[in-house]
């Protein structure tokens, strides 16, 4: 039961390197950016009156979301919404209002290095890039909202980990147990803080293969070689500290409460 489970949790921790890997690449967010640079409020303010008629909202839609980088379409999926100065929906195909995406923008996502782009995680095996445009006439006075989200097709692998129980997956990523690292040319960019990561990397310490496992003082440390000159390592805590907390009495009634 014990190697199922490590199996599985080994699994998981592969999925979210792989997911910090896209997040933590500068070029993908260069390519957000890319994608919707000539998306600006002199475009919206310009065209935004056209919104409003059902059948040249459709067609903008269309012309937006197909004639934008074919390498943006093949790794996105994009969808747009708009509203009016009053906060009202034009004719939106999804499902989220105003007001949930206020939310999300104010307290749910991380703002990137470039302005109006966010980082959107509902859960530790999706996210989505958000793009923020206020629009204002040359007066200042405000004309609509639009948001352009950025979802990545590359992440079905994150839903197929369904065989991973939910109160280990909660486990997985908010407790103590885990931390991670990332290394650009052998240097640490960011990390979690809570582990003695080096701040560099040797050579004898790069991975000579894609994953990596390896054991270090109570500690399983997953390697990920990301690509040219980057290198990622997930550490958890050994498997006795993990039973000790997924049946402790405390975790539990936290997790309930969830």
């Amino acid at each position: 039961m014990l190697s199922e489970i490590d199996n599985a949790e080994l699994k998981q921790r592969k999925i979210y390197i792989e997911k910090l890997n896209v997040k933590s690449d500068s070029a993908t967010e260069r390519l957000i950016v890319m994608a919707n640079v000539y998306l600006d409020n002199d475009f919206f303010e310009e065209n935004y009156n056209r919104f409003y008629d059902q059948a040249q909202n459709e067609y903008l839609r269309d012309s937006i979301l197909s004639n934008n980088y074919s390498r943006y379409r093949r790794e996105y999926t994009p969808g747009l919404y708009l509203f009016d100065s009053l906060n009202r929906p034009m004719f939106n195909t999804g499902d989220l209002s105003y007001e949930s995406l206020q939310n999300i923008i104010l307290r749910q996502s991380t703002p990137t290095n470039s302005p109006d782009l966010y980082i959107y995680e509902p859960s530790y095996e999706k996210f989505a890039y958000i793009t923020h445009r206020r629009i204002v006439n040359d007066s200042g006075a405000l004309v609509g909202t639009v948001w352009i989200i950025s979802k990545p097709k590359n992440t079905p692998r994150c839903h197929q980990a369904g065989a991973f129980p939910p109160i280990e997956r909660f486990l997985l990523f908010n407790s103590p147990v885990y931390n991670y690292a990332v290394y650009s040319k052998n240097l640490l960019v960011t990390s979690s803080k809570k582990y003695p990561f080096t701040s560099t990397l040797l050579k004898s310490q790069i991975p000579k293969t894609t994953f990596e496992l390896r054991e270090n003082n109570g500690y399983s440390e997953l390697w990920y070689r990301a690509g040219y000159n980057k290198i990622i390592v997930m550490t958890r805590k050994n498997e006795r500290v993990l039973k000790q907390l997924r049946y402790s009495p405390i975790f539990f009634a936290h997790f309930s409460s969830w």
